[in-house]
C-alpha cells in the first residue's frame, strides 16, 4: 500500500497518454445532453473529482450515480461512463445495462470483468485499468480517463490544457509524496494521522475541489485506517450542522474537525469556516486547518487528495492495522452474492 500511495504522481502522469486516446474516441461522437459517471466506492471518486474541477467552466451537466438505477434523464441523449475496477460491481453493471437499453452512449473504465466484456460486445470504448490493485488505488488512472473524456465532450473545456496540467501536477506530486510519508515531526500528514488515529474525523470543504477531496479523505480513512469518518460542506454546514455542537454531547470530545482550504475559497465561506472554528473551540477534541496551496484548482484538489492518502496510510500504521484488506466489504459482497 505504501508503494501505491507513493506512486500516485508518476502513475497520474503515465495515464495521460492512454486517457487522451480514450478521449479522442469519445469525442468523435455526438455531444451528449448530460453525462453520468456510474460507479461505487473508490471507482466513483474519479467522477467526483472530475465533476468538481470542471464545475465552474463545464456546460454539460455531470453527475455521479451510485445506484443500480440511473435517473430518468439518462436517456438516448446522454452518455454514461461506467467505472468499476473489478468490472463486477453489481450496482454499476445494472445501471450500465439500463442506460444502454435506453439508448445512452457508453464508455467503460475497468481492469476486466463483465463490464469490460459487455462494453466491447456493445462496441463501447474501454479504458483498461492496471490489474492487481486494491480498487481505491486506481484513482490516478480512473481520474485521468474520466476527466479527459469529459473534456473531449464539453466545448467549454480545453482537452490539451487539462492533459498538460495533469502531467505537471503528477510531476509535482512525486516529491510531495516522499515528504508526506516520512516519519518526521514536521510532516503535516503525520500530524493529521495522529489526530485521526484515536478520534472521529469530520472533514470539511468549501470550494468544490475541497469538498470532493474531503470525500476522498473520508473513504481513505474508512478503508486504509479502518476508522469512521464523515464530511461536511460550507456554506450548508452553517444552516444545520453547526447546531449539533451546542448540546455538549459526549461524542464531541472525540471529534477531530479537519478544514480543507484552497486559495480559491469564496471569502464568505472562509469567514464561516473561521467563525465555526472559534465556535467549536473547547467543544471538540481537536481542530486542524489543512491549506492546499497549488497553482490551479486541479493542483490544489490533488494535493489535498494525496495528503489525505498519506495521512490515512500513516494512521493505519500508527494503530497497527493493515491498510490494504477491506474484510467487511468482501464479506458483504459474498453475502449479497448468495
Amino acid at each position: 500500500m505504501r508503494e501505491l500511495v507513493a506512486g500516485f504522481g508518476e502513475r497520474l502522469a503515465a495515464a495521460v497518454g492512454p486517457a487522451l486516446r480514450l478521449a479522442t474516441m469519445v469525442g468523435d461522437g455526438a455531444r451528449p445532453s448530460a453525462i453520468a459517471v456510474l460507479g461505487m466506492g473508490g471507482s466513483a471518486v474519479g467522477g467526483d473529482l472530475a465533476a468538481a474541477v470542471t464545475e465552474s467552466d463545464r456546460t454539460i451537466p455531470l453527475a455521479v450515480v451510485r445506484s443500480w438505477d440511473p435517473p430518468g434523464w439518462v436517456d438516448a441523449r446522454a452518455l454514461v461512463i461506467a467505472s468499476s475496477y473489478s468490472g463486477e460491481t453489481e450496482e454499476t453493471l445494472a445501471a450500465y445495462r439500463i442506460a444502454r437499453e435506453r439508448g445512452a452512449r457508453g464508455v467503460a473504465i475497468a481492469a476486466g470483468g463483465r463490464l469490460a466484456d459487455l462494453a466491447r460486445e456493445l462496441g463501447d470504448p474501454v479504458f483498461d485499468l492496471p490489474p492487481g490493485l486494491p480498487p481505491r488505488t486506481a484513482l490516478p488512472e480512473s481520474l485521468a480517463a474520466t476527466l479527459l473524456a469529459v473534456a473531449a465532450l464539453d466545448p467549454a473545456l480545453d482537452l490539451a490544457t487539462l492533459a498538460d496540467e495533469l502531467m505537471a501536477v503528477g510531476a509535482r506530486l512525486v516529491a510531495r509524496r516522499a515528504d508526506w510519508l516520512a516519519w518526521e515531526i514536521e510532516n503535516p500528514a503525520l500530524d493529521l494521522a495522529v489526530a485521526c488515529a484515536d478520534r472521529l474525523p469530520v472533514v470539511h470543504g468549501a470550494h468544490p475541489v475541497a469538498i470532493a477531496a474531503a470525500g476522498r479523505w473520508k473513504t481513505q480513512l474508512n478503508e486504509n485506517a479502518k476508522v469512521p469518518a464523515w464530511t461536511a460542506a460550507f456554506p450548508e454546514h452553517g444552516h444545520n450542522e453547526i447546531v449539533g455542537y451546542e448540546g455538549r454531547h459526549p461524542v464531541l470530545e472525540h471529534l477531530a474537525l479537519l478544514y480543507l482550504e484552497t486559495p480559491w475559497d469564496d471569502p464568505r465561506a472562509s469567514q464561516r469556516m473561521e467563525w465555526t472554528r472559534r465556535w467549536c473551540s473547547g467543544r471538540v477534541g481537536a481542530q486542524y486547518r489543512v491549506e492546499s496551496g497549488g497553482e490551479t484548482p486541479l493542483d490544489a484538489m490533488l494535493r489535498l487528495c494525496c495528503l489525505g492518502d498519506c495521512a490515512s496510510f500513516l494512521a493505519a500504521i500508527i494503530t497497527g492495522r493493515d491498510p490494504t484488506p477491506v474484510a467487511s466489504i468482501d464479506q458483504l459482497k459474498t453475502e449479497t452474492a448468495r
